[in-house]
């Protein structure tokens, strides 16, 4: 289990908060700096339960993307979040900086990040685990490892953040209420499996929506749109949805 947020819905909720930034925390590194960076090198490759973590520099919103990376043990004993995400193009990608150096990610995590940092103080300034970038990716044995570890990475963190990115402004509402009805038929699920009652599963989505719908004098078809609104966008139709 893990909270779904979305950052499309974040984001406007975070403005206000944008606009009042210090400027004494905002970087002045230009992005015209950050292409002429020499190009980031992983220094190490992890093993065992190693994982990295990105700490995301403060900023505002359209200031180039800096980071730093820690290696640290997947024992429980350091407090971070991960990102959902869907990858895009791999060769669309912006350069941010990493440790200094230039590190290219896909446009749609650029604009994830962006929205990310937005809300560092909300999120106390958590560490990140982010595959693309806490990876490395031209490192084969690396990413073998790293990939059988994803399912005690992502139950691991504190919060999971998902980044819708394809959500319409306009649908933001109606896609917060579907991730709100998915949450409730979850813990109906949760709940029945704990009880063990046989056939109690037998169509335990179309009652959850249908009870809450009655309770709050809902259209209970409209409650059903607004869950399609979520399971048709590009993150939910991605084969590590299960996984993660």
């Amino acid at each position: 289990m893990f909270e779904i947020r979305s950052y499309t819905m974040v984001a406007a909720a975070s403005w206000a908060r944008l606009q009042n930034a210090r400027k004494a925390d905002v970087p002045t590194v230009s992005q015209e700096e950050i292409a002429a960076l020499q190009e980031f090198q992983y220094n190490d490759t992890l093993q065992g339960q190693s994982i990295r973590l990105i700490k995301l520099e403060d900023g505002e919103f359209n200031n180039p993307i800096q980071c730093t990376l820690e290696t640290h043990s997947l024992d429980g004993s350091t407090r971070y979040e991960a990102l959902s995400y869907v990858w895009g193009d791999p060769h669309d990608t912006i350069p941010f900086s990493c440790a200094g150096r230039r590190l290219h990610v896909t446009r749609n995590l650029h604009a994830a990040l962006r929205k990310m940092r937005m809300i560092n103080d909300m999120r106390k300034h958590a560490p990140l685990w982010i595959d693309a970038v806490c990876i490395n990716q031209a490192n084969v044995d690396e990413k073998t490892v790293q990939v059988r570890l994803m399912g005690e990475i992502y139950a691991g963190a504190s919060l999971v953040h998902i980044w819708l990115h394809d959500v319409p402004r306009e649908s933001v509402a109606d896609t917060l209420e579907g991730v709100k009805m998915m949450k409730i038929v979850d813990s109906e699920i949760m709940r029945i499996e704990k009880s063990q009652k046989a056939g109690g599963m037998d169509d335990v989505a179309y009652r959850s929506v249908e009870a809450y719908s009655k309770k709050h004098r809902m259209d209970p078809a409209i409650q059903w749109l607004k869950i399609l609104k979520v399971v048709m966008t590009e993150w939910f139709n991605r084969i590590l949805v299960l996984q993660e």
